[in-house]
């Protein structure tokens, strides 16, 4: 059995494995990161999602549910950051 494993669903790069990353192969170029182990306690980041059974209510799902998820997290995560920046006062 692989502890990771980098795969395409649907057109889609994903690297899959067992605990979550903070950075995987393929990151900044469109891949995907799915995990599990956390059981709901990490806050995922963008590009990221859990899958375990437990969080998505015990039930398989398809890829397009997790994508349009992290569409939604992603969309979120970018206003709040862009709200956090502060720029220099030019006086």
């Amino acid at each position: 059995m692989q502890e990771m494993a980098k795969i395409n669903v649907d057109g889609q790069s994903v690297f899959l494995c067992h605990y979550p990353m903070r950075e995987w192969p393929g990151m900044w170029k469109g891949t995907v990161h799915l995990y599990g182990h956390v059981h709901g306690n990490l806050q995922p980041m963008p590009g990221s999602m859990e899958v375990s059974a437990d969080v998505w209510g015990g039930k398989p799902i398809q890829m397009a549910e997790i994508l349009g998820a992290m569409a939604l997290f992603d969309a979120e995560s970018e206003k709040k950051r862009r709200g956090s920046l502060r720029l220099r006062d030019w006086d």
